[in-house]
């Protein structure tokens, strides 16, 4: 699929409860299949139960999702480095914060991230402290 029917269809709105789906966009992107193939899982906020959902989802399909946390000492830079080092050809996410200061998602490849649903980037870690990358795998 064309890079450009990977963006956005929710904006992030919180206030008017509304999640941004940047995480949908990037699991549609990892499995090539369009975004409105995937649910947004976390549409009803970061504390509902959108993790369980998702690997329900995942399992279902005979995949789980890898995440693994890097420090936020670590830059976007080094992130990408260190995943590259090893897995030069593979696709994954990375979730950070966006230029807009809260989570986002990018699709990346080796080095360098190739989808960004929204172009707000990533540039700093997650509200948690973290970075984090998430690969698929089979269960």
């Amino acid at each position: 699929m064309d890079l450009s029917t990977y963006k956005n269809s929710v904006e992030h709105d919180p206030e008017n409860g509304l999640y941004g789906d940047c995480y949908r966009v990037c699991i549609a992107w990892l499995l090539r299949v369009p975004p409105s193939d995937v649910p947004h899982f976390a549409e009803d906020g970061p504390d509902s139960d959108w993790q369980d959902r998702e690997r329900k989802w995942l399992a279902d399909r005979g995949l789980s999702s890898v995440s693994i946390p890097f420090m936020a000492d670590n830059d976007v830079d080094g992130v990408l480095n260190t995943i590259a080092c090893n897995n030069l050809n593979a696709r994954y996410m990375l979730c950070g914060a966006g230029k807009a200061g809260v989570n986002h998602c990018v699709g990346c490849e080796g080095d360098a991230i190739v989808m960004d649903s929204t172009g707000s980037g990533v540039e700093g870690p997650t509200d948690d402290g973290f970075f984090w990358v998430e690969f698929l795998s089979p269960l």
